[in-house]
C-alpha cells in the first residue's frame, strides 16, 4: 500500500513510476493491486529512489506524508484511530512496528510533566542524504495529520524536535505547533496529563479487536537496522514459527551464511529466536483454536508431539493441554503470550540451528 501511494503521488506530478518500480524489482501489478505484498528490501529501495528523484521538491514529500491516512495501515491504523486514550495509541505505536519507515519508535517521558514519542533513524544513514530528509519530512507530515485526526482537532503538542537544520518551509507551513531544529531524533512532546484523556473516537472494543489483528498480521516487517528483529518478525508471522535458518535467509534475500554471520555479530542465537516464535504461536493456537495438540505440533515443524510437549513444558512449566484448559477456564483470551517468555528467548549464544 505504501509503494502504491507513492506511485500515485508521482503520477499526479507527471512522473512515470514504472522505472522506479522496475529498478526496485517490484511487480508492475502493484499499480492495479495496492494490497499486493512486497519485501522490505523492495520497499526500502523504492523509497530511496523516490527521495532522490524528488529531492528538490520537499512539498512533494509533505504531500506524500499527508496521504498516509490510518486506512493505509489496515488493522494497525484502525486500532490506533479507535484508541481509548493517547496512552493506548502510544503503547501500540511504539511496540508494534510497521515497515513503511526506517524510523525506530519508542516512548519517552521527560520528568513528570512531559511525555511523547521519539523516532530515531539508523546511525549509518547520512543526515545529508535525500533519503534521510525525505524520511523525516514524510513521517512528520503523516503523524501530524494522524494526531489531528485522532484528536479531532489541532493536537495540543508542546513542541516537535527535528534532526534537520533548517526545517523545510513546506513542512513548517503545514504544522501548527512549535518546531525546534537541530535535534538528534524526531521527538513529539506533549503534556503528560493528556495521556489518559479519553479520545473522541475512543472505542475499547474496536481497539481491542483491531490491535489483536494487527499483532497477528503478516502485513508488516519491522523497519529495523537490527537483524534479530527482522528475523523475529518473519518467524512470528502465523505459520512461520517452524521455518529453518535457510528459509528465513531466503525471505530476507540473503545467503544462509550471511544471515548467520549477521546474527553472530549481535550475539543472537537463531534457535532462541525460533523458540520464542514457537512459544508465541503455540500459545495463540492453544488459546484461539480447537486444533489438536498433535496438529499444532506439526504446524510448528516438530517431528514428534512429545518433542513439542517437552519444549512447551520447559518454556512455561505446564503441558500444552494444561495451558489450554487454564486459558479456557480463566476466559483470558486477550493475548496469546504467557507471563515471561521461553528460557531461550534472550540472546543465548552464537549458535544457529
Amino acid at each position: 500500500m505504501s509503494v502504491h501511494l507513492m506511485c500515485g503521488v508521482l503520477s499526479d506530478h507527471g512522473i512515470d513510476p514504472v522505472p522506479l518500480l522496475r529498478a526496485s524489482r517490484i511487480p508492475l501489478a502493484i499499480l492495479e493491486l495496492p494490497d499486493r505484498r512486497i519485501g522490505w528490501r523492495q520497499e526500502l529501495a523504492f523509497q530511496e529512489d523516490f527521495a532522490n528523484l524528488t529531492a528538490e521538491h520537499v512539498e512533494v514529500w509533505v504531500e506524500t506524508g499527508k496521504r498516509y491516512f490510518y486506512t493505509v495501515f489496515e488493522a494497525f491504523g484502525a486500532a490506533n484511530i479507535s484508541a481509548p486514550t493517547l496512552r493506548h495509541f502510544r503503547d501500540l505505536t511504539t511496540t508494534l512496528k510497521t515497515n513503511y519507515s526506517v524510523g525506530r519508535y519508542r516512548s519517552i517521558d521527560i520528568g513528570e510533566s512531559e511525555a511523547g514519542i521519539e523516532i530515531t533513524l539508523p546511525h549509518e544513514l547520512d543526515p545529508m542524504s535525500a533519503f534521510f530528509r525525505f524520511t523525516v519530512v514524510r513521517d512528520v507530515a503523516a503523524i501530524a495529520m494522524f494526531l489531528d485526526d485522532l484528536w479531532q482537532g489541532p493536537f495540543p503538542l508542546d513542541r516537535l524536535e527535528l534532526p534537520l537544520d533548517p526545517v523545510p518551509a513546506a513542512l513548517e507551513d503545514m504544522v501548527h505547533f512549535p518546531v525546534i531544529s537541530g535535534g538528534t531524533a524526531i521527538r513529539w512532546i506533549w503534556p503528560t496529563k493528556l495521556l489518559d484523556v479519553p479520545l473522541p473516537r475512543s472505542n475499547a472494543i474496536l481497539y481491542k479487536l483491531h490491535a489483536r489483528r494487527a499483532q497477528s498480521s503478516d502485513s508488516w516487517l519491522p523497519a529495523s537496522a537490527q537483524i534479530d528483529e527482522q528475523v523475529s518478525a518473519i518467524l512470528r508471522r502465523p505459520g512461520n514459527a517452524g521455518l529453518s535458518l535457510a528459509q528465513v535467509a531466503a525471505e530476507l534475500a540473503m545467503s544462509m551464511r550471511t544471515l548467520q554471520r549477521r546474527l553472530d555479530e549481535y550475539e543472537v542465537s537463531f534457535r532462541a529466536l525460533r523458540d520464542e516464535a514457537r512459544l508465541h504461536e503455540a500459545c495463540r493456537l492453544l488459546s484461539e483454536t480447537d486444533d489438536p495438540v498433535s496438529e499444532i505440533s506439526k504446524q510448528l515443524a516438530y517431528v514428534e508431539v512429545a518433542s513439542f510437549s517437552n519444549a512447551f513444558r520447559r518454556w512455561t512449566g505446564e503441558s500444552p493441554s494444561r495451558y489450554r484448559h487454564r486459558r479456557q477456564a480463566d476466559g483470558a483470551r486477550d493475548s496469546a503470550d504467557p507471563p515471561g517468555g521461553p528460557a531461550g528467548s534472550s540472546p543465548a549464544g552464537r549458535t544457529g540451528a
